[in-house]
């Protein structure tokens, strides 16, 4: 078929899958509303058949205008429940007079209805709720009730409040919840989600260098720079929570949170829209919900931290979390600016109102822009809480028992050049000083013995020794795999420390160098030579002996050479000149390495039919090449070896391809040789 067919044909199968991934999320979100529709359902049910049963608690106009005033029906509320504890106190006592409990000044009587049950509903087991109704919480009662903020309430707004209350609790202990309780859980989350911003600027050091840059890019993005308005503006509690009253905070935080949860999991965790987070949270002001929602979120984002500590992760990983958090302030946002329009409205300055509206939330957010910095107080708030006991647990400590299945993408492969690079001049703030330097993802380049030809080449990623014994470890890849990688410093007392490292390979090959490392020209450089057979065993002990000691050792092997290390971006190392280059024709070797890095760099990001056809052929002439060499190794069947040519040709493959394609192709061709020889 012709080329462009078959773009044709990879543009439907990107746009089939396109279109399930869609679908799966909106039969998520169809599945939610249902779920919200089948509770309203029974809950409308429930209303009706209690109402028919005469236990109805129900609101009633009963000479009340469409709307009161939100104090005076605070007040009304205050005045019906102490005044039947009043008469009920007199009844006890004898006294037999009917009480009239006063309505403030020009208020009707309370629109609660009651029957005969009611007398019942100050008994000895919620009594403590009494406390809770009264002038002190007067703004906390009206402002959960009053749902726009205009400071009116009215009988629709009273009818919802109360048919939010869940049965197993009493209207009394429902007012008492939206007084004090309310705010106590929202000073309990704000404690938390700065705990977990702990955690999470801890944690930086401990991810893996790949993920460095997606990491940081994530922490220092826009919602965390106006998260901490949110939190830093909100006023903590200090009022005394009764512990019926702790009980059902606990509950009922409880049980949002798993109602959260529940709605979270099905969108996989993926925030897409502000409509999207109305639909998770419910019709209601973000408000109630936007503290329990955020700490649902970090949570997770912790899990997918942890995730990164082991794991190199693909890109839009922490992309769409930002986006997440981004659509949540979002619609916080907009219900701040729904609130100023009804505030400027009744003639009060919106800055000064939201000082004190829903415990001060809204107050730093009001005039906060989105590109400016944290400042340092709320870095230290971050560390001013004290530390529970086992909170750093997971810090100290990778968890292993996180699956991969909570990443939205598929982790991309920490050797390829992109994610690779990540790791290019990354600090770890945990290591000893004297040798901060050496960390990082270096280009490992082993020349011949001649210093003419390359004869191998590795991305290599070294962790600086954190304590001053100077011994570090690292990891590298091959075609053949990872491998791992120790090393041992040898001070020489200036700016520049000798290095001994062993290359361990899985098949049981082994490289050992030993050279120089230039803190200031930021490179490494020496000699190598290659173990001789599989079963030799490597030394066991690194930075023991001499650079003469070591070209001693090394002149007993057939294979060896000169190495560097060098910063240079690993897709564009393979194109450094060697070193007799560079010392015969130092400006034309340089010449050569900065235009073909130029024009391999335009060609991969255009994708050019030449490059994408050139690619394509080193990988099937490197599969043709490793089905050879493993049908001679594997077998007692006369079949040709690979000559010389072809040998360096299969290391100039490895050189030219990415790591990453290297190891894949590397494994067709275990298999194809296996199947192979499975018919000789």
């Amino acid at each position: 078929c012709s080329w462009a067919d078959k773009e044709e044909s990879a543009g439907r199968t990107f746009l089939d899958k396109a279109l399930q991934h869609n679908l799966v999320v909106f039969q998520a979100k169809v599945d939610i509303q249902l779920r919200e529709i089948n509770d309203c359902i029974l809950k409308e049910s429930d209303r009706i058949i209690t109402a028919l049963s005469g236990w109805h608690e129900r609101i009633n106009d009963k000479g009340w205008k469409s709307t009161v005033e939100a104090r005076h029906f605070v007040f009304a509320l205050r005045d019906y429940y102490h005044g039947g504890l009043h008469h009920r106190q007199h009844r006890n006592q004898g006294d037999t007079s009917p009480a009239s409990p006063a309505s403030p000044s020009g208020v009707p009587a309370s629109p609660l209805t009651v029957d005969s049950t009611e007398a019942t509903i100050t008994n000895s087991d919620n009594g403590w709720a009494l406390d809770y109704v009264k002038v002190s919480f007067l703004q906390s009662i009206a402002e959960a009730i009053d749902d726009d903020g205009s400071g009116f309430i009215t009988i629709r707004e009273i009818n919802e409040f109360f048919d939010m209350r869940p049965v197993e609790y009493s209207t009394l202990e429902w007012l008492a919840y939206w007084a004090a309780g309310w705010h106590s859980s929202v000073t309990q989350y704000v404690d938390e989600i700065y705990r977990l911003l702990r955690k999470f600027r801890h944690l930086r050091d401990k991810v893996r260098y790949e993920n460095l840059g997606l990491y940081d890019f994530y922490l220092c993005a826009g919602p965390f720079n106006y998260l901490h308005h949110l939190l830093r503006s909100t006023k903590k509690a200090s009022v005394f929570i009764h512990p019926e009253l702790a009980k059902i905070r606990d509950q009922l935080t409880k049980s949002e949170e798993a109602r959260l949860v529940e709605n979270l999991e099905k969108l996989s965790y993926n925030l897409d829209s502000e409509a999207t987070v109305t639909l998770v949270t419910g019709p209601h002001r973000i408000e109630r919900y936007i503290y329990p929602l955020l700490h649902v979120l970090l949570k997770r984002h912790l899990q997918i931290v942890q995730v990164a500590r082991l794991n190199p992760l693909n890109t839009a990983e922490f992309v769409d979390k930002i986006r997440s958090i981004w659509y949540v302030l979002d619609v916080f946002i907009l219900r701040m600016k729904e609130l100023s329009a009804v505030f400027q409205q009744m003639n009060v300055a919106p800055k000064s109102h939201f000082e004190h509206y829903a415990y001060g939330i809204f107050h730093s957010s009001y005039d906060a822009k989105f590109n400016e910095e944290r400042d340092d107080s709320t870095l230290k708030a971050w560390d001013s809480l004290p530390v529970e006991p086992g909170e750093n647990n997971d810090v100290e400590t990778c968890p292993h028992d996180i699956s991969t299945d909570i990443l939205q993408y598929v982790p991309t492969d920490p050797f390829e050049y992109d994610q690779f690079q990540a790791a290019g001049d990354v600090v770890n703030f945990n290591c000893d000083p004297d040798y901060s330097a050496i960390h990082g993802s270096w280009s490992t380049l082993l020349y011949n013995n001649n210093e003419d030809h390359l004869q191998m080449f590795y991305p290599v990623i070294l962790n600086a020794p954190e304590n001053a014994s100077g011994n570090g470890s690292g990891t590298g890849s091959a075609s053949s795999g990872r491998f791992e990688v120790k090393y041992a410093f040898m001070d020489t007392g200036d700016d520049n420390k000798d290095l001994d490292i062993l290359i361990l390979y899985p098949n049981g090959y082994w490289t050992r160098c030993f050279g120089t490392f230039n803190s200031i020209a930021n490179s490494i450089s020496g000699g190598w030579y290659f173990s001789s057979t599989h079963y030799q065993t490597p030394p066991q002990t690194l930075g023991a002996g001499s650079a003469s000691d070591f070209h001693l050792e090394m002149e007993h092997h057939s294979s060896h050479g000169t190495f560097r290390c060098y910063r240079t971006p690993v897709e564009f190392a393979r194109f450094l000149p060697t070193p007799k280059a560079l010392a015969e024709h130092p400006s034309k070797a340089r010449w050569h390495f900065a235009s073909q890095s130029v024009l391999f760099g335009i060609r991969r990001g255009k994708m050019e039919k030449n490059y994408v056809t050139t690619v394509l052929k080193d990988c099937r002439r490197k599969v043709e090449l490793h089905i050879k060499q493993e049908a001679w190794e594997l077998t007692d069947y006369p079949m040709d070896q690979l000559d010389a040519d072809e040998i360096q040709e299969l290391r100039d493959l490895e050189i030219r391809l990415s790591p990453s394609t290297s190891t894949f192709f590397y494994r067709i061709g275990n298999f194809l040789a296996a199947r192979l020889l499975t018919h000789l």
